[in-house]
């Protein structure tokens, strides 16, 4: 279950809402809420299905710093919103897998799904 990309999915659109009056701020966060849930898509590419998790992460990766370097070729600065933005996915990236081995993590899921 996609429970990681809707936590980050909720933490980025709340901050963008929470920052609405910043428009800069805004429509970065927003468009890093929206690309933080590609995760279980790029999943299902043909060509990455034998990677595993890290070969999912790093493609959904590659198309955010992609957006961030054409926002920074355009403005010529990099925005510090994509700088957290992009710290906070790939801090959960990494904090996911382990988690998802813990006993804790184990009944959590069994609970929610069923």
């Amino acid at each position: 279950m996609p429970v990681a990309e809707m936590f980050m999915f909720t933490m980025l659109f709340s901050s963008a809402i929470a920052l609405r009056r910043r428009s800069p701020w805004h429509k970065r966060l927003m468009l890093l809420a929206t690309l933080a849930m590609l995760t279980p898509a790029v999943a299902r590419l043909p060509f990455l299905r034998d990677g595993g998790p890290p070969a999912f992460f790093a493609f959904t990766d590659v198309i955010i710093l992609g957006c961030i370097a054409f926002d920074t070729a355009r403005n010529r600065r990099v925005h510090p919103a994509f700088i957290a933005g992009l710290i906070f996915i790939i801090v959960a990236q990494l904090g996911r897998l382990p988690l998802s081995q813990t006993g804790a993590w184990m009944s959590f899921a069994k609970w929610l799904v069923g």
